[in-house]
């Protein structure tokens, strides 16, 4: 049986993992959220390419980032291309945005996911500002 696949389904939970680790004291890696959702490394780089999961292990996903990120997740949102207004809510948290480094290192994460909305530029470029701002208040 052939598996149905989905470029905005992988993209989201690329970027889903890429808010978790901006947000939190931990990288969160493919192989740690494997381990949290009990499934292996390839099962969510399958996921992460577009291989969509059964409905079931599609709800355990939005289980798991509704949780770790405090937001009401569905599945049809991990299916919608507008998943930037997430990624917007979750880096408005100043926390994120006082670990520099770290959020720097996201940036170029999230920019490697590739083929993004103009929405998805706008946030990047408002976050580079911030980033650049906060560092001429910070002389």
């Amino acid at each position: 049986m052939e598996r149905k696949r989905s470029k905005t389904f992988g993209q989201n939970l690329k970027r889903l993992r890429w808010v978790l680790s901006a947000i939190s004291e931990e990288e969160w890696t493919q192989t740690s959220v494997a381990n949290a959702l009990g499934k292996s490394l390839q099962t969510i780089s399958l996921w992460e390419a577009g291989n969509l999961p059964t409905p079931r292990n599609q709800q355990k996903v939005v289980d798991f980032y509704s949780a770790k990120l405090s937001l009401p997740l569905t599945r049809e949102m991990l299916h919608n291309k507008g998943l930037h207004s997430l990624i917007e809510l979750s880096l408005s948290d100043k926390a994120a945005l006082n670990r520099e480094p770290k959020v720097l290192i996201q940036i170029k994460q999230l920019l490697s996911v590739g083929d993004f909305s103009k929405d998805d530029l706008t946030l990047l470029h408002d976050l580079i500002q911030r980033l650049v701002g906060s560092k001429k208040k910070a002389k």
